[in-house]
């Protein structure tokens, strides 16, 4: 793991929950590359928190790369950079880890929607930028223990193939597969 990847998550709650609401927010691209969020007061009195509360959010989101902060110029949310080097996987060993995984284990579905791909999605994928996607996030559990929570982008020109239940019940992978899906590297 490199040291940029970890996360250090604000402390009290209120402020875990503005971090991940702005957080959300830039994920799902409700809040795009270089716009200008709203004021720490601004966001204080949207949130019903304290401005030091907003500016511990702020400073985490900041943390991990999702905003840029600069005196007399505002808070932009700043794009995520796409992984310099990829990583080579086997298909022929990942294939069946993955069916085994789906036996072993279930998935929750905790939200399925349509819209636009995050900058750093469209950017990895090589999407272009106004490409509708269905988004849709899910925990994975060992027994009643979850250990994944994973939020996937697929074009809904291959989505429309399968259905919200059966995204909730089938592993994905296999609705790609019944979808005529060549995977052509990961």
């Amino acid at each position: 793991m490199r040291a940029e990847s970890v996360q250090i998550l604000p402390k009290g709650t209120k402020a875990l929950r503005v971090y991940l609401s702005v957080r959300d927010q830039i994920t799902v691209g409700d809040l795009r590359d270089g716009e200008t969020l709203p004021s720490e007061q601004k966001l204080a009195e949207a949130f019903g928190v304290s401005r030091v509360t907003v500016r511990r959010g702020l400073d985490a989101l900041a943390q991990g790369g999702f905003i840029e902060r600069r005196a007399g110029s505002g808070t932009k949310v700043r794009a995520r950079p796409a992984v310099a080097q990829r990583a080579a996987m086997n298909f022929n060993t990942l294939m069946p880890q993955l069916v085994e995984m789906g036996q072993k284990t279930t998935a929750r579905l905790l939200s399925f929607t349509y819209g636009g791909a995050p900058d750093f999605v469209s950017l990895a994928m090589g999407f272009e930028r106004d490409i509708e996607v269905q988004i849709a996030t899910r925990v994975r559990l060992a027994g009643n223990v979850p250990f994944s929570h994973l939020t996937t982008y697929v074009p809904a020109q291959i989505a429309q193939n399968y259905s919200e239940n059966d995204l909730a019940t089938t592993p994905l992978f296999q609705l790609l597969e019944r979808s005529g899906v060549q995977i052509k590297e990961a």
